[in-house]
C-alpha cells in the first residue's frame, strides 16, 4: 500500500472506533488532505486528539465515533478545532 511522504503512523489509544480500528493498532495519517464526507480523520477538538470519522451537513461538522458508548461531538464556533489529516 502507498504511504506518502507527509504521513505519521498514530497509536490508537480508545474504542471509539471500535469494528474500524481496534485500540491499540496503528492507523497512517496523511497530512494537508482534504477530506470528504465519511472520511475518517485526526482531529484536534479542544485540545483532546481524536478520531472520529468525517460528516458535514448543511454547513455543520460532526465528528462520529463508531462505538455508541461514545458521543457524537459537534463542532460550534465556540469549539478549538482543526483537522490534523486523514486516515488512509
Amino acid at each position: 500500500s502507498y504511504v506518502p511522504s507527509s504521513a505519521v503512523a498514530v497509536k490508537i489509544t480508545d474504542d471509539a472506533m471500535c469494528d474500524t480500528y481496534k485500540k491499540g493498532s496503528y492507523v497512517f495519517v496523511e497530512f494537508n488532505t482534504p477530506l470528504n464526507h465519511r472520511d475518517y480523520g485526526l482531529f484536534s477538538f479542544n485540545d483532546q486528539v481524536i478520531i472520529r470519522q468525517f460528516h458535514v451537513r448543511k454547513g455543520k461538522i460532526t465528528l462520529k465515533a463508531n462505538n455508541e458508548n461514545f458521543e457524537d461531538l459537534t463542532v460550534t464556533d465556540s469549539d478549538k478545532f482543526y483537522i490534523i489529516g486523514k486516515i488512509l
